[in-house]
């Protein structure tokens, strides 16, 4: 029997494949019981909020459309900061 392809599971996937990224910098501190990703991980609120729906902790995405558009409208603010910044 084969299984219905789910685009919610992709997008699930991805947010652990994202939090895997992050991860691969991060040292814990010695001695320290462990945390979740969201009191480890230093993250600008859109990013935390992306993954939080992409993992279904907040309402998931309908669609990768949805969260394509988020994502993009996300790098479009972070190149607007950017370039508002005068360089020195």
């Amino acid at each position: 029997m084969k299984r219905r392809v789910e685009p919610a599971s992709d997008l699930y996937a991805l947010g652990h494949f994202f939090l895997f990224l992050l991860y691969t910098g991060y040292t814990p501190p010695e001695n320290q019981p462990e945390r979740s990703w969201e009191e480890e991980l230093t993250l600008q609120p859109e990013v935390s909020s992306m993954i939080r729906r992409l993992l279904h902790i907040d309402q998931g995405y309908a669609d990768v459309d949805e969260w394509l558009h988020e994502l993009k409208a996300f790098i479009r603010n972070q190149k607007m900061k950017k370039s508002s910044i005068p360089s020195s």
